[in-house]
């Protein structure tokens, strides 16, 4: 099933909101720290040490039908965030990239469907700060197959 509304110009779009994510806890014992603040996800480096596990959030177990797609990231970066975008339970890595900025939308190519495509933010040291609002997809090519559906 593809879960893409429209926007007004009839191109194929869904925004996940932070809030849509699962986020990292604290580990026991340690001062607890909350990502999800407001809608929005915030991160310090200071905190690294304090959140259990090697991600910082992951999600959102959408259904996306194969085509090239555009993700556009609401928020700011300092240091460079690693994302892995997975399906298949997060068994098969379909990309990884490093953003500096969120100024460039990234760009995505499924072959398939992915039916609980996930993206995965990678606890790093390079990772100074983050915010992150929403992110936006933009499907701007769908194969022959999916459209004759």
């Amino acid at each position: 099933m593809d879960l893409l509304g429209h926007d007004v110009a009839g191109r194929p779009y869904l925004t996940i909101g932070a809030a849509d994510l699962t986020c990292a806890q604290s580990r026991p014992g340690q001062d607890r720290v909350a990502l999800l603040r407001r809608g929005t996800i915030e991160y310090h480096a200071e905190w690294r040490e304090n959140l259990a596990g090697s991600r910082l959030f992951w999600g959102p177990y959408v259904a996306l039908a194969a085509g090239v797609y555009l993700l556009a990231f609401s928020g700011g970066v300092e240091g460079e965030l690693t994302l892995d975008f997975a399906h298949r339970g997060g068994n098969v890595l379909l990309k990884r990239v490093g953003l500096t900025d969120f100024a460039a939308p990234v760009c995505l190519v499924l072959t398939e469907p992915a039916a609980d495509f996930e993206m995965q933010a990678v606890k790093t040291r390079e990772l100074r700060a983050l915010k992150l609002e929403a992110i936006a997809f933009h499907r701007v090519y769908t194969p022959a197959a999916v459209l004759a559906g």
